[in-house]
């Protein structure tokens, strides 16, 4: 549940975030003490971030009191307008490599990461995919040939839809910084790429309305699409500035997706197929 402690004069000045169980995963950390560790790396890249006031308990529920981030959320801003959506884009890939500068670590990738951030996620999307297993084999041929290649794990924000991306006209205009907020997702280190593939499709879906998720993705990481070789060109700034090599972007594109659809499928109705796990079945079906 989130609340706006509003003033005198009906203006935000705090937002409350009321969690729905007061449980935090064994080895996680709070949302607070994420936003507290990454906050500042987030604006030194040039991003306006919540500021954490208090967080507690309220009864039996965990409590996050933050900061107000002044902006209109880019999923409304972007509806209609594919123009903004290069320039919001832009900006987002910008913050994006800058913040990765920062917070990069490299060290091998081993066989429980593959595990955890690919193979286990593609084991429950796997049911619902046509041609399920023949993907499943192809995932595991591509993780083995990536065990022990040095990674550069980032901090990674883990739900960069544009809901969570806030824009106002006058920073607009001027192309400065923008606001980003909901830290729940968030890591001290993580797979790289993974923010800016789900923030450009997001943004192209959001362009259209969040009518077609599916042709959303195609409109940015499918040869002709709308978007795609803009699309192709931030991304491809994103790998040089990184080093990943190709077997490393296409195992991280796999991973990125593979989590989306892993959490819909673990969240929706049994027998439904949700548009995360129709973008991984375009995957599947393209060379690995």
């Amino acid at each position: 549940m989130v609340l706006h402690v509003l003033n005198s004069d009906g203006r935000a000045t705090s937002v409350a975030k009321v969690a729905s169980s007061n449980c935090t995963p064994k080895g996680h950390k709070t949302e607070a003490e994420t936003l507290k560790g990454l906050a500042p790396s987030a604006i030194r890249a040039g991003a306006r971030v919540p500021e954490v006031r208090r967080a507690g308990f309220l009864h039996t529920h965990r409590l996050l009191v933050e900061s107000v981030v002044p902006g209109t959320p880019a999923g409304g801003y972007l509806a209609g307008s594919p123009r903004r959506f290069r320039t919001l884009i832009e900006r987002l890939s910008c913050w994006l490599q800058r913040w990765a500068s920062m917070t990069v670590v490299r060290r091998k990738l081993t066989g429980r990461c593959l595990r955890e951030e690919v193979l286990e996620p593609a084991s429950l999307v796997e049911p619902w995919l046509p041609y399920g297993a023949v993907y499943l084999a192809k995932l595991d041929a591509l993780c083995s040939r990536a065990e022990g290649s040095i990674l550069p794990f980032v901090a990674v924000h883990g739900d960069l839809t544009m809901w969570n991306v806030l824009v106002d006209a006058e920073s607009a205009r001027r192309g400065e910084e923008i606001g980003i907020v909901d830290w729940e997702m968030a890591r001290d280190e993580g797979l790289p790429l993974g923010d800016f593939l789900y923030g450009a499709a997001d943004a192209a879906a959001a362009v259209g309305g969040y009518a077609d998720r599916g042709a959303a993705f195609d409109d940015c990481f499918t040869s002709g699409g709308r978007y795609s070789r803009w699309v192709a060109g931030l991304t491809n700034q994103l790998t040089c500035s990184l080093g990943l090599s190709d077997d490393l972007t296409i195992l991280m594109t796999h991973a990125c997706w593979l989590g989306h659809a892993a959490r819909e499928v673990a969240s929706t109705p049994e027998g439904s197929r949700g548009p995360f796990v129709d973008i991984v079945g375009r995957l599947g079906a393209r060379r690995i």
